[in-house]
């Protein structure tokens, strides 16, 4: 197990600015660049992004990371994104929202309780397990 000050190592999908925004996006094709390498895109997005690219074909692995608590939320942001300003308040009410709307979306849930790592490791036995597994499309897309 990992003490607290070692984050897992990622490589994260690129962003760039949004025309005329101060928000950003993850072009299509940093994901592709990463699928082909043989690699899963880890990517923080929206349901509208993930039925965008369930639209494309591209049939997302998509863990909802449910947390625990508003005081669990604070201390994986300190531990994770020491410089994030988000509020921990209308980040817990978000995942709420998200999870009673939009779980028809979620391949999976995993519990962020605790400390530590074992979400990603959860994580990677989801994907895992979904990797291995076919993708159903119509006679059409194949």
């Amino acid at each position: 197990r990992r003490s607290p000050s070692h984050a897992p190592s990622l490589c994260p999908a690129a962003s760039v600015p949004r025309d005329g925004a101060s928000s950003k996006v993850i072009k299509l094709d940093s994901v592709r660049q990463i699928a082909e390498k043989n690699k899963h895109a880890l990517l923080d997005i929206t349901p509208s992004a993930v039925e965008r690219l369930n639209y494309v074909q591209y049939y997302p692995v998509v863990v909802f990371c449910e947390p625990e608590s508003r005081q669990g939320i604070k201390a994986m942001r300190q531990w994770l994104a020491p410089d994030s300003r988000k509020s921990s308040r209308r980040l817990y009410a978000q995942a709420n929202k998200m999870k009673k709307y939009c779980s028809h979306l979620f391949t999976a849930t995993i519990s962020l309780s605790g400390s530590g790592n074992a979400w990603y490791e959860q994580i990677q036995d989801i994907v895992r397990t979904q990797q291995s597994q076919p993708v159903w499309t119509t006679a059409e897309q194949v």
